[in-house]
């Protein structure tokens, strides 16, 4: 995980034994800085000083970040950024749902879909199914990838179903 000067300069207090409110303001400062951020190596390394924050305010805030962000190179690191942080699928797929929306880079898409496989979450293979009859051959190709590799694992994760037969009973 990345550390940036930024996290480095935050008080002990408040990134190891935060309070619920301190993590959200620290994720709040995060998210004002990385909006008044000029640099893109500045950015890159307040995303992940934001989703290394214990905070579940932080996916959020990747959310509004992702949805203002025009530089896709900064699109598909705040993407990168959510496989950092454990749980919160259903809000991780909703932002991943405009990662591979129509008016995204299709190297934005692709970045999202590799995101959605890799969350592993059910829910993806509805959303990965839509993209099969894409325009763009690759983001076809990866979806479809996708949502094999989706369907393999939750097989693997399914409870295997055994047919229970009874005895058989002698005739008399």
């Amino acid at each position: 995980m990345q550390t940036s000067k930024s996290a480095e300069a935050l008080s002990p207090a408040v990134t190891q034994e935060a309070t619920p409110a301190q993590l959200a303001a620290q994720v709040k400062l995060l998210e004002d800085k990385y909006v008044k951020a000029t640099g893109i190596q500045e950015r890159t390394e307040l995303i992940y000083d934001l989703v290394s924050v214990d905070s579940p305010d932080r996916v959020d805030a990747v959310g509004r970040l992702f949805s203002g962000e025009t530089n896709q190179k900064l699109k598909m690191e705040l993407i990168n950024a959510l496989g950092n942080i454990e749980g919160d699928n259903k809000k991780k797929l909703d932002i991943l749902t405009g990662g591979i929306a129509g008016k995204q880079s299709n190297a934005v898409r692709i970045k999202a879909i590799v995101a959605l496989m890799d969350l592993g979450d059910k829910r993806g293979v509805p959303l990965l199914r839509g993209l099969l009859n894409d325009s763009d051959r690759l983001v076809r190709q990866n979806a479809e990838d996708a949502v094999e590799q989706l369907q393999a694992d939750l097989r693997l994760r399914a409870p295997q179903l055994y047919q229970v037969q009874k005895p058989m009973e002698t005739m008399e």
